[in-house]
């Protein structure tokens, strides 16, 4: 045999060696079947019942928006005792009118038009769609505040949730239809 092939195989043993080595630390097949005694578990399990569907937003300050809609650390450094608002509130633009009627505060259906980590962004959007009619658009918690999403509105009637839909995808708003969870009792 040549240098070569005595290298081959060196190569191919190592290989192989590499192989049982990393089975031996994967798997048990080489321990003991001592059973390992763990000390038990001291937690209590408690059922969780809070609302995971929506938080209400009357208990968010809608103008604070330095911060994630999940944090929940207050803010001390750079923050001023009293706040001064810059921007003077978005009147809708001429030739526009409520461009719907509302479907109410029950509604199954939901038009959302967007999620949104930071807070900021959700209001942002909301007062975007204030602008072009939407007067009724709002900013709601869901999954426990970890996501700001802007709600357009409610509606009893899918065909007219995907209408109001329909209708924001020609003004450049990309909304959805998503139908609300009933609870489990």
């Amino acid at each position: 045999m040549s240098r070569l092939d005595y290298f081959t195989v060196a190569i191919v043993a190592i290989c192989i060696l590499a192989i049982v080595f990393l089975l031996y630390r994967t798997t048990d097949l080489f321990k003991t079947d001592k059973p390992v005694d763990l000390p038990p578990r001291q937690e209590e399990m408690v059922e969780d019942t809070m609302d995971a569907e929506v938080i209400n937003p009357e208990d968010y300050d809608p103008e604070y928006t330095g911060e994630s809609a999940s944090d929940s650390t207050e803010v001390t450094e750079g923050a001023s005792a009293n706040p001064v608002k810059t921007e003077t509130e978005e009147e809708p633009a001429e030739g526009y009118e409520d461009l719907y009627k509302a479907g109410g505060g029950t509604g199954n259906y939901l038009v959302l038009a967007g999620s949104f980590e930071y807070r900021h962004n959700a209001d942002n959007q909301a007062k975007r769609l204030k602008g072009l009619g939407y007067s009724e658009s709002e900013v709601v918690l869901f999954n426990r505040g970890k996501y700001a999403t802007v709600l357009v509105s409610r509606f009893d009637q899918l065909s007219e949730a995907n209408a109001l839909v329909t209708r924001l995808s020609g003004q450049n708003v990309e909304a959805y239809v998503h139908e609300k969870r009933m609870k489990a009792n």
